[in-house]
C-alpha cells in the first residue's frame, strides 16, 4: 500500500517538525495558566451556582409536564417489580453458593416478568383502542 507509506512518513514528518516546539508550547501553557488562574479562581463557585441555579430551574420548568407522566408510569412499572426482586435474591443466592435454588428462583422471576410484560402488551394496545373509541363518542 504506498498511499499508507506515504501517509505514516506523512506523520512522521509533521510529529518531527512539531516535536522541537512542544517543550515551548508547554511552558507557555504552564506560564499561561499560572497567571489566568488565580484571576479566575474566585469566580468558579460563582460560576458553579450559576449553572446549578439553573439546572434546578431547568428541572423546575419540566415539572408541570413530568408530574402527568408519572401515575402511568408507576402503574407499568410497579407489576415489574417483583420478578425483578426475586432476580436480586437469585443473585444474592448464587452468591452463598446455593445454584439450584438461584437457578430456580431466577426461572421463576423470568417467567414472572415474560407474563407480566405479555400482559401488559395485550393491555396496552386495548387500552389505547378504548381511548380512541371514548375520544370518539
Amino acid at each position: 500500500m504506498p498511499s499508507l507509506n506515504l501517509l505514516v512518513a506523512a506523520f512522521a514528518m509533521a510529529v518531527s517538525a512539531i516535536g522541537p516546539v512542544l517543550p515551548l508550547l508547554g511552558s507557555l501553557a504552564i506560564a499561561l495558566a499560572g497567571s489566568v488562574l488565580p484571576a479566575v479562581a474566585p469566580l468558579l463557585p460563582q460560576l458553579a451556582l450559576l449553572n446549578t441555579l439553573a439546572l434546578i430551574k431547568s428541572v423546575a420548568d419540566l415539572t408541570p409536564m413530568i408530574l402527568p407522566l408519572l401515575p402511568p408510569l408507576l402503574q407499568l412499572v410497579t407489576p415489574l417489580l417483583p420478578p425483578l426482586i426475586m432476580l436480586v435474591q437469585s443473585a444474592a443466592l448464587l452468591l452463598q453458593g446455593d445454584f439450584l435454588d438461584a437457578l430456580a428462583t431466577a426461572g421463576r422471576g423470568i417467567l414472572d416478568f415474560l407474563v407480566i410484560v405479555d400482559n401488559l402488551g395485550w393491555q396496552l394496545p386495548q387500552g389505547l383502542w378504548n381511548g380512541i373509541q371514548s375520544a370518539a363518542s
